[in-house]
């Protein structure tokens, strides 16, 4: 791994965003006879007291805007609509805004939604928020799905109130920068690296689907390698960026010392270019440490590996270098000190403390000056002996290797009501407001219907709000020890849980958007003392309350 890296960014002003594939987006135009808006526009859902009235006045824009009215919201399909089709590419990446103001605290959705030729439905791309009385931009952006042919801009209201519509705009997102982490001048001769090169729009926004030229030019033997490394050096690759606009190939450079390869890479008009001065192992820079594990038990010891490095991030084989160890929060480090051998490595053992979910990180220094850091390793509860994990193969397996099937997938985290042996459509509780007892008729309803794992998002909607895991840059360790509890209830009964460790964030529940949650559901967990010590980004939310405006904001 080299570490010596630094950020290219070339910027082509010449191409600017695409053109706007709605008609009528600022809806000036006439409307139908339905009373809905010309040029492709079309509502959808509601109920008999839904209204979708082109209104003059008050317009973000020009003279007309869109009005959505939701006295009442239908239990099916939950929304009031106003959306529109387009032809679209599949793999390319677009853009969708819509400018809308509503009733305080409404939520409404913005929404891609992504459909084959027959107009069978494939997939949708979607922005949950809530409606302010001021004008707001609300934007998404989203790749066409392999079988798109139309992409529909939607946007809603689904809860009861009044939202306003104006403005919307829907375009093929173009490159107007690339950016590449590459090493900075000196490379090691003959040390093959990765080279990647991300395409963005004039937002900074990832553009998926733009077929990036990177070519290598040099006097010696050097190349890139496609794929994972894999194959002879070639002189010239074309490849299409991914969702997050990123392409990469792997560069070998050459393997005599004191030549320069050049590499350039091209997307339309924009290019970047970077000389890269080979070089035979370089004077010490620093240390690499290497934790066995980033999570560990109470009381476990972990090995640290020490390894000298060079500029360019090669490992430097200089024996007899004097090394001193500390420990970044609690643990403990041994030896203390000690000498690298003649590989310019060394080897140490943090031991952790016996306090859940503290962190350790081990540093060194040695006599010369130089120094390094490892990663935090956490401590957590021993590891369950019936997990289960992906096999070779990549499906799943029990730890004796026995193929595991997840059959139900149904939300862990509210339990049904069980009576006489039959469970109602409608859950019943949230997962901790109910009693063991509740807990171990709805596991055994399971197990006897055939169901063996639950999908788990980690949060609780109890009866004050949700309660989320992430409560601001750290752990809700009350909501973890009541997780373990409801998975050690279900072992007896084989069930397993299928977790999903970090979810969506940008929510309308999320503590960073709704001050609701936050002060409800997070600051509880948080001492006056720890709120005085916390960095700025955290003590954003948590001290001066300054929320996310939208879920879509940085």
């Amino acid at each position: 791994v080299l570490a010596c890296l630094f950020a290219l960014t070339v910027t082509m002003a010449a191409v600017g965003q695409g053109d706007n594939l709605l008609g009528n987006p600022g809806f000036e135009g006439g409307v139908t006879a339905e009373g809905i808006p010309e040029s492709g526009w079309y509502r959808a859902y509601g109920d008999a007291n839904s209204r979708w009235v082109l209104q003059t006045g008050d317009a973000h824009s020009g003279d007309k805007c869109m009005r959505l009215e939701a006295p009442t919201i239908p239990e099916h399909n939950p929304s009031v609509t106003i959306e529109q089709a387009v032809p679209v590419t599949p793999g390319r990446s677009y853009v969708l805004r819509a400018w809308v103001r509503g009733t305080p605290g409404a939520e409404g959705l913005l929404a891609m939604v992504w459909l084959a030729a027959d107009r069978r439905w494939i997939s949708h791309t979607g922005q949950q928020f809530r409606y302010r009385d001021e004008w707001a931009a609300r934007w998404l952006i989203g790749v066409a799905p392999q079988g798109a042919a139309l992409g529909v801009a939607r946007v809603d209201i689904r809860q009861p109130g009044t939202a306003w519509v104006d403005d919307v705009y829907l375009a093929e997102r173009k490159v107007q920068t690339l950016t590449a982490n590459v090493p900075g001048g000196k490379v090691t001769a003959g040390q093959a690296f990765r080279f990647a090169v991300k395409a963005a729009d004039a937002d900074g926004l990832p553009v998926a689907g733009e077929a990036v030229q990177i070519t290598f030019a040099g006097s010696g033997n050097g190349g890139l390698l496609p794929r994972g490394g894999v194959g002879n050096p070639t002189r010239s690759v074309k490849l299409a960026t991914d969702v997050n606009g990123e392409v990469s190939v792997t560069v070998q450079p050459s393997s005599r010392p004191g030549l320069t390869d050049t590499i350039t890479a091209s997307c339309g008009a924009t290019s970047l270019r970077l000389q890269l001065h080979t070089a035979k192992l370089g004077q010490p820079r620093s240390y690499s440490l290497r934790p066995s594990a980033i999570i560990g038990s109470p009381g476990e010891p972990i090995a640290v590996s020490v390894h000298l490095l060079g500029a360019c991030g090669e490992r430097v084989p200089i024996a007899g270098r004097r090394l001193s160890f500390s420990v970044e929060g609690a643990g403990q480090v041994a030896p203390r000190q000690a000498l690298t051998d003649r590989n310019g490595a060394a080897r140490v053992t943090l031991r952790l403390p016996r306090t859940l979910y503290e962190r350790a990180a081990v540093s060194v220094r040695d006599a010369q000056g130089l120094s390094g850091r490892c990663e935090e390793v956490v401590v957590a509860p021993p590891v369950r002996k019936n997990l289960v994990r992906v096999g070779p193969d990549g499906h799943f397996v029990l730890p004796d290797g026995e193929p595991f099937l997840p059959l139900g997938g149904l939300y862990a985290n509210w339990v049904h009501r069980v009576e006489e042996g039959r469970c109602g459509d409608i859950a019943a509780w949230s997962f901790s407001d109910v009693n063991d007892e509740q807990l171990r008729e709805w596991f055994a309803y399971l197990r006897d219907n055939g169901v063996n794992a639950l999908r788990a998002m980690l949060r609780d909607h109890t009866a004050r709000g949700c309660e989320p895991m992430d409560i601001i840059g750290r752990a809700n360790p009350n909501l973890l020890r009541r997780w373990e509890h409801f998975m050690e209830v279900a072992r007896p009964y084989g069930i397993r849980f299928l977790v999903t460790l970090h979810e969506s964030w940008y929510a309308t529940y999320a503590a960073y958007f709704d001050p609701e949650v936050m002060e409800k559901c997070v600051l509880p967990y948080y001492t006056a003392e720890e709120l005085a010590s916390l960095p700025p980004h955290r003590a954003r939310f948590l001290v001066g309350k300054r929320m996310l405006e939208s879920t879509d904001a940085p």
